[in-house]
């Protein structure tokens, strides 16, 4: 894995929108499009929009490096600067969400 300097992870940082920030938080923690989308009251192609976006910005070609990029062990956020992020549904919540 590349390593990346403060100043080059703060660049690209700033490059992203407030709201390309706040998705790549809930990405960075594992989250769906769907379940970004619903955490967040937006529709999924709205979601996977603004995630293209930031792998343009980045440069990333998927979540994986993304996340390894914008957050290297080293750099990454103190849990208390994060969102909370709600709980991912189980697969009997989702059948029971789906009717």
């Amino acid at each position: 894995m590349a390593r990346y300097s403060s100043v080059a992870l703060g660049l690209q940082w700033q490059r992203l929108t407030r709201r390309e920030r706040e998705i790549l938080v809930w990405v960075g923690g594992g989250m769906s499009n769907k379940e970004v989308a619903r955490g967040l009251g937006l529709s999924p192609g709205t979601v996977k929009l603004h995630v293209h976006n930031i792998f343009t910005k980045t440069g990333a070609r998927n979540r994986y490096a993304l996340i390894a990029q914008m957050w290297p062990r080293e750099a990454a956020p103190p849990a208390s600067d994060l969102p909370a992020i709600p709980p991912r549904s189980t697969p009997a919540q989702k059948r029971s969400d789906a009717r």
